[in-house]
């Protein structure tokens, strides 16, 4: 038989726990039965979890401003510009 390992959650605010509570009820669970399978589900989920990208692919627009400030990124300041002229190495 499998070991359970046992966690003890604090800091789960009023409305939270409302809701929570709703939800098992609903589902005709404990409150202990419907948050661990949330906690289970939840980690196998993003485990496995891929962000798909294509469905943006083409559906991007230029955007001159935000290409102007990439562009400052992409200058190597002079030491003289950069307040290290004359220091040592």
């Amino acid at each position: 038989m499998e070991e359970k390992v046992q966690y003890t959650v604090r800091g789960i605010d009023t409305e939270t726990d409302k809701e929570l509570r709703a939800q098992a009820h609903d589902r005709h669970l404990s409150v202990n039965e419907y948050t661990r399978q949330i906690i289970t589900n939840q980690v196998r989920q993003s485990r496995n979890t891929r962000y798909e990208l294509n469905s943006l692919r083409g559906s991007l627009e230029p955007d001159a401003e935000f290409d102007s400030i990439l562009e400052a990124f992409n200058t190597i300041d002079s030491p003289a510009d950069s307040g290290l002229a004359g220091q040592a190495s």
